[in-house]
């Protein structure tokens, strides 16, 4: 498959915020440079409407900026990400890409094979929902990771003791991506996975809930996601920033979750939430 490619030339201290718009646009994937950030969607999704949005939306946060949009062949995207992509420590774990020979000790390790898919433990918003999956997976525990990528969150929880986890996307390289790093972790007998969204998931009463995916996206999948909870199950979401902080805690307060924990680094904000209706 085809991947759009949009080269934006920003100073480092906007990526952040950038990154942020452009997941609400469903961009899938960044790299960032100390002079540029490059943003990726598959080419199928490409229009000049979004082109237009995807114009718009950085000028709003950015200001002017000149963008290069690029079609580029979906082989190069591999060899994009060996060059870039290096083992990285979260908590406990380290996530290491399938061609690392870094050794490891003193970790649990978590291997994966990124290709385009989400989560490679780079970005702030996946380490922060990896702290507070380390801290609230417990022995036994269903877990649903929604918008899984490729699988980091799901793959740690069913490490750290999940009995049964429900993991999830609409993506179509995470229908792939995520199931063979399930295999790769020797963790797919505790991970059932499909290739949807959350409206598919019949089953209600999980423990945790994780959710790393775009502020829009949260914010409209708020009720359903507590629907999902046991009483007194947790709900983690990730993938926000700092100013955000206010408008998700209220919202989770108007759909029955409290907050209980909150975590930042950089500009990017999570938390963990428990329910508190039934």
């Amino acid at each position: 498959m085809d991947t759009l490619e949009v080269l934006a030339p920003l100073a480092p201290e906007l990526h952040d915020v950038v990154i942020a718009v452009l997941s609400d646009l469903d961009y899938e994937a960044f790299l960032e440079s100390d002079d540029e950030l490059k943003a990726y969607v598959p080419a199928s999704r490409d229009s000049q409407a979004l082109r237009d949005a995807t114009s718009k939306a950085i000028q709003k946060v950015a200001g002017p900026c000149e963008l290069t949009f690029n079609t580029i062949p979906s082989r190069n995207w591999n060899s994009e990400w060996e060059r870039s992509v290096v083992p990285v420590i979260a908590g406990r774990f380290v996530i290491l890409p399938t061609w690392s020979d870094t050794p490891v000790t003193g970790k649990v390790a978590i291997w994966i094979d990124p290709k385009m898919s989400f989560g490679t433990g780079h970005h702030e918003s996946t380490r922060l929902a990896l702290g507070f999956t380390e801290d609230l997976v417990r022995p036994g525990a269903r877990v649903m990771d929604v918008g899984t990528g490729t699988g980091v969150l799901a793959i740690a929880a069913a490490i750290l003791g999940a009995e049964d986890v429900v993991a999830f996307d609409i993506d179509e390289w995470s229908a792939v991506n995520c199931v063979e790093n399930f295999e790769r972790n020797a963790v797919s007998e505790k991970i059932h996975f499909f290739h949807g969204d959350l409206a598919a998931v019949d089953g209600r009463g999980f423990d945790l809930v994780l959710a790393n995916i775009n502020r829009t996206a949260l914010k409209n999948m708020l009720p359903d996601l507590t629907d999902r909870l046991a009483d007194r199950g947790y709900l983690v979401l990730s993938g926000l920033l700092l100013q955000d902080r206010d408008m998700m805690i209220q919202a989770g307060e108007e759909s029955g979750v409290s907050l209980v924990d909150e975590a930042s680094e950089a500009e990017w904000w999570a938390a963990s939430f428990v329910r508190t209706k039934g």
